[in-house]
């Protein structure tokens, strides 16, 4: 079956999942629809918590059938790519626009088929030299070892001397080691548990406030922002609030975490 049938499929599907939800609340399908599309304008403006957590759970079955095919056939870790259907599921409601015609279903499902690029990017991740796989796993393992025992993000310098690399190299590991790839699972069971944290991250990402979002932005990388990990300070710097705040929407973040899951 091409994309474009498949695709097809899925939307019916998605039609029908609709009129199950719609009949187990005892409501009329077309009203379900008309909810879920005031549902994601609200959250477009507010990004109101409540509104996401509504179009997640009636959408999450056929998010999962959407990416199933992938989850077959990724030699990937499932727990990466089930981060960037998320990634893409977020998206997918960030640039929705009913005026252009499609249906919520039809744009999610378009969506979802950007994870194949995902995969296809990094699928032939062994092609990284075994030195530079080494290396990618040292750092990871400095990096978190130097976080907990000084109690922020380590310098450049620090990793440095710890791992006997130039500088200049542990700049250049700091610029290849993106989200993604950490979710992939180099380097190890750390980075593995990680990139389970991360699943949970991304989809806790959608259900937060404007603020809070930002804050996590930056302590996971996620994005495209630089990764500050636990520096507070760093944070409050970069958003111009104060650190004190920085560490109040932490806890409101981990409090959102430890709700879903």
């Amino acid at each position: 079956m091409d994309l474009q049938a498949e695709q097809k499929a899925l939307e019916a599907e998605w039609d029908e999942e609709m009129e199950k939800i719609a009949a187990s609340h005892g409501i009329d399908p077309s009203n379900l629809k008309l909810r879920e599309l005031e549902s994601l304008q609200r959250w477009q403006g507010d990004q109101n918590p409540d509104d996401f957590e509504f179009l997640y759970n009636n959408h999450q079955r056929m998010i999962d059938k959407a990416g199933n095919r992938y989850m077959r056939s990724a030699q990937l870790p499932k727990a990466a790519v089930r981060s960037d259907m998320l990634r893409q599921y977020i998206n997918a409601l960030e640039s929705f626009d009913p005026t252009k015609g499609a249906a919520i279903s039809t744009h999610v499902t378009t969506h979802m088929q950007h994870t194949g690029r995902f995969l296809q990017k990094y699928q032939n991740i062994g092609k990284i030299s075994s030195t530079r796989t080494q290396h990618i796993g040292e750092f990871q393992r400095v990096l978190a070892q130097l976080t907990d025992s000084l109690g922020r993000e380590p310098s450049t310098h620090e990793i440095s001397d710890e791992m006997t690399l130039a500088p200049k190299e542990v700049e250049t590991l700091r610029r290849e080691i993106r989200r993604d790839i950490m979710a992939e699972g180099i380097g190890g069971q750390q980075v593995r548990e990680q990139s389970r944290l991360l699943d949970r991250l991304y989809f806790t990402h959608g259900s937060l406030n404007p603020e809070q979002q930002t804050v996590l932005e930056y302590t996971e990388g996620m994005y495209g922002r630089p990764s500050l990990g636990n520096d507070a300070e760093a944070i409050a710097k970069k958003m111009r609030v104060s650190p004190q705040k920085v560490r109040a929407l932490k806890k409101q973040i981990w409090r959102r975490v430890e709700q879903y899951y």
